[in-house]
């Protein structure tokens, strides 16, 4: 090869070069953003880190990765029951940003999952459980999911069910089931159906992981709503006593857990 032809192949190699190097530089920047934004994730400043976060989207518009940290660092800043606008907009954001990884990986477990935490944190039961049973779809073995299904059958049930009592003159403390058989046999037709999907959910949860102890005390709480819809003393004194023993299984499996955590701590 002549030199003249040398020089031409190292021309064009090292032009070659530059044309990758151009190309594959926003993406490094993207890359080096998204990493700050996960430091300032934790470090807990999130408005620090959706801008991380939205600058590495303008370097890479395609980064699914930065769109769905950018949705979580959204949600991780609204306040639950908050109805300022910024905090309403907050919520909203996160919204969007997660249908928008949604809309290309429909699938994504991750988004999902976050998606219906946000609707079940806003109260909107019916977007929650719906997003919910999406994440079952893509995972049937997504205890999370099965958790979340029976927090929003007792969301929804408590509501009526305290202000029945009320209405009957029942206090809190007042322990046994609803007297007035009316009012029993409106709440049984009305969420009877819904009470039981929650207990459904709930011990799937705990057939997936076995020291579930969140689902454990969910199981408890719902057992005696349950209870309390019934019209037998003898199955009321038995659902009673069953929501007894969930409670105390969910107790020993939390000291179980803080036991071996405090053993982690204290290993060389």
């Amino acid at each position: 090869m002549s030199l003249l032809s040398r020089y031409r192949f190292w021309i064009i190699g090292a032009l070659t070069a530059l044309a990758v190097l151009t190309l594959a530089a926003p993406r490094i920047r993207a890359a080096y953003r998204v990493h700050r934004g996960r430091e300032a994730c934790r470090q807990a400043r999130y408005d620090q880190a959706a801008e991380c976060f939205r600058g590495a989207l303008e370097l890479n518009p395609g980064s699914l990765e930065a769109r769905r940290l950018l949705a979580t660092a959204y949600m991780n800043q609204y306040v639950p029951g908050g109805e300022s606008p910024e905090n309403l907009r907050l919520a909203q954001a996160a919204q969007d940003e997660f249908r928008a990884v949604l809309e290309r990986t429909p699938k994504d477990e991750t988004s999902l999952l976050s998606l219906g935490s946000l609707y079940l944190q806003q109260q909107r039961f019916e977007e929650a459980a719906r997003t919910y049973g999406e994440v079952i779809e893509v995972n049937p073995r997504n205890k999370e999911a099965y958790y979340a299904l029976g927090l929003i059958a007792w969301s929804r049930f408590s509501p009526a069910y305290w202000s029945a009592r009320a209405a009957l003159g029942l206090m809190p403390e007042d322990l046994g089931p609803v007297r007035d058989q009316q009012v029993l046999k409106q709440l049984r037709r009305e969420w009877l159906p819904i009470v039981d999907e929650g207990l459904k959910n709930l011990r799937k949860a705990v057939e997936i992981d076995q020291e579930y102890d969140d689902a454990m005390r969910s199981i408890s709480l719902l057992t005696r709503a349950h209870a309390e819809l019934v019209d037998d003393a003898a199955q009321y004194n038995e659902e009673i006593r069953a929501a007894d023993t969930w409670a105390s299984r969910a107790l020993e499996i939390g000291k179980l857990k803080a036991e071996r955590r405090q053993g982690a701590t204290q290993r060389p």
